[in-house]
Order: structure tokens, then sequence, then C-alpha cells
């Protein structure tokens, strides 16, 4: 039985709302003390070696400026989460059984999607750390110093912040699996104006989610192509920066397609019971193709026209359904985006990299 949209709509939103990624509180105040850095860092640098930005450490300024922007945008992933959710609900995507209790239902999906959020986000906030830890072993292995070890110290606990908001939206990513475990079922919509039966929003919403994730995968892939020509020496994060652009790009790509599996699975199996009436759809095209052929009335090739167009229609709406809740436009611009995100990578491990050298080489020199 179909729930009315205008009770489940609120009570999903208060219920989702529980425990946001980041407060606007927690938010303002990690980006002030961001900003504080950058700015005193800067002035630092000017005071070290002036105006001469070449020799300023611009990978690790840039690194902080992208930290706040991927901040920024994952503190917004609630609201976000609660606006997809709301849009789904007006759409008549959810439905629950007969015997259900709304409150019950929502209630136990609310605390399930926050329990898994929080063990995510302490998995990967470890995971993550360690990460950056090894890459900063082997890019300053037998050149430490106290300056990069306390260098090491602050990325590390940054890295471990960051793996909080990047686990807690791997949580989020279940969202597909838990409407499933709580009894909340997902209408699939053949032939819906939106490209995806119905269900855009939600690639909307994990397509803006991998691109978040995508900012550490975009900063070391810059970065990748600017360290052999930036005056400022940081060739040994070259082969660390490879490895970690592998990582953030599976993660990126994890983080779109995973959370849509259930929901693919759902499409997939409602498109496959929808073949035997779009089989059925065959025969009545079929037939009333051969008494237009048999020659009738006028008024009855009109009428036959008329239900030949609108089951045609309902045939194709079946046969094009798509099986994931993503439309063409989001599908392109996803791959596309991973398409140049592996550049660095196809750079690193084709056997000739006499093109890509020179390709550095010429704009090396007209920087000059």
């Amino acid at each position: 039985m179909a729930t009315d949209t205008t009770h489940i709509e609120p009570a999903m939103l208060k219920l989702l709302g529980r425990a946001p990624i980041c407060g606007p509180r927690c938010k303002r105040v990690t980006l002030i003390l961001l900003g504080l850095f950058f700015v005193s860092y800067s002035l630092w640098e000017f005071w070290r070696v002036g105006s001469n930005y070449g020799e300023w450490d611009v990978m690790l300024l840039s690194g902080v400026a992208a930290f706040m922007v991927g901040l920024w945008l994952v503190a917004g992933l609630p609201g976000r989460l609660h606006k997809t959710m709301a849009r789904l609900t007006y759409r008549g995507a959810f439905t629950v059984g007969q015997d259900a209790v709304l409150e019950e239902t929502l209630d136990g999906f609310g605390k399930m999607l926050e329990r898994r959020a929080g063990i995510w986000s302490r998995v990967v906030a470890l995971v993550t750390a360690v990460a950056i830890l090894i890459a900063f072993v082997i890019a300053f292995w037998n050149q430490f110093s106290m300056e990069r070890i306390a260098l090491t110290i602050g990325v590390v606990v940054g890295a471990y912040v960051a793996g909080t908001f990047l686990g807690r939206m791997a949580g989020y990513g279940q969202l597909g699996s838990i409407l499933t475990k709580c009894g909340i079922k997902v209408t699939v919509t053949p032939g819906h104006v939106d490209g995806a039966a119905g269900l855009k929003p939600v690639g909307d919403f994990y397509f803006f989610q991998a691109m978040v994730v995508a900012i550490p995968a975009v900063f070391l892939a810059v970065w990748w192509f600017l360290i052999p020509i930036w005056p400022h020496d940081y060739a040994y994060w070259r082969e660390s920066f490879v490895g970690l652009l592998a990582v953030a790009i599976a993660i990126e790509v994890f983080a779109f397609l995973v959370p849509l599996w259930s929901f693919h699975k759902s499409m997939k199996t409602r498109k496959q019971d929808l073949q035997t009436e779009a089989d059925r759809l065959c025969v009545k095209i079929i037939e009333i193709q051969r008494k237009l052929m048999d020659g009738s009335s006028t008024e009855e090739k009109k009428e036959l026209r008329e239900q030949l167009t609108y089951i045609t229609e309902q045939f194709r709406s079946i046969e094009r359904m798509p099986t994931w809740p993503v439309d063409m436009r989001t599908r392109r611009l996803f791959g596309l985006n991973n398409v140049l995100l592996l550049t660095p990578l196809f750079g690193r491990f084709i056997k000739n990299q006499e093109l890509l050298e020179n390709i550095l080489e010429v704009i090396k020199n007209f920087k000059a």
C-alpha cells in the first residue's frame, strides 16, 4: 500500500537529521582553523622567500585549500540526502507493507542508517590515516627532519578527520540495502520522464558524493603533471602520488557504483518481471497491425492507430527501462571525469613515455 507523502516526508527528514556529518558550528570552527593555518603559512612563506612564489610550498597550500572545499561540500551532504529522500517520496517511490507502522519503520531505518555510518566512519578514518602515513614515510625516507615529522603528524591527523567524513559517506552509501531491510520498498516506473525509472534523485545524490570523494584524486592528478615543471622540488612525491591516485580513483568509483548496486538489483528484477508483459504487448501490436492491413473503415483505422501508438509506447518503455538509477548525462560525465583522472596512470605504466615527456618539456619551455 503506497503511503501518503504528506506523512512520510516530514518524518523521514526528522529521522535522517539525528546525527549529521558535521553540524554548522563544527563546520565553521574547522574551516576557520584551516583558514587561519592557510593565511599564517602563506605569511611564513612570504617572510621566508618573499614573493618568489615558485619556492613556496604551494603543494601544501593547495592541499589545504582542497581540503577546505571538500569539507564545505561534505558538510552539506545530510541536507542533500534529505532533499533526495523528499524528492523520491513526492514521486511515490517509497511503499511500505500494509501491516507496517510508518513511524516505527522510519525510526528503525534512521537508527540503522546512523549506526552503519558510525561504523564506517571509524574504519575508513583509520585506513585513510595509515595510507597517508605510508605515503609520507616513502616520500621522506632518509630525508626526515623535525619540520617534516611535524608536517607528517599534522597531515595524518587531517587524513583521519577526512576519513571520518568519507566513512560516513560510505555509510550513507548503504541507503538502498537499509531501506530493503527496514521493509521500505522502492517503486520503479518504466518510461519515467527523468530517464532513470523515477529514481534519478538517487543517481544525482551519489554522483555528487562521488565528485566530493574525487577531490583528492583531482589534486593528485593535477600535481602529478605539475611536479616536473614546478620550480619547487617535489620530485620525491611523484611515485607516491601514482599509488595514491590509483587508490583515490578506486574509492571514487566505488563511492558511485556500490551505493547504486541495491537499486540496480531492484530495477533489474522489475524489468525482468515486466518482460512477460512486454511479450504480450508484442502480440497485441502484431494483431493491430494485421487488422490495419486487412482493411477497415476510416473510423476503425483511427481507433486502431491510437491503440497501436499507446501499446507501442508501453512496449518501448519496458524495453528501454534502465537498470541503473542514472540518466545518460550523468553517465557521460562520470565516464569523462574518470578518463581524465586516469591519464597519469596511463602515462606512468605505458612502456613508451616519450610522447608524454615531450609534452611536459614543451609546457616547461613555454613557461620559461
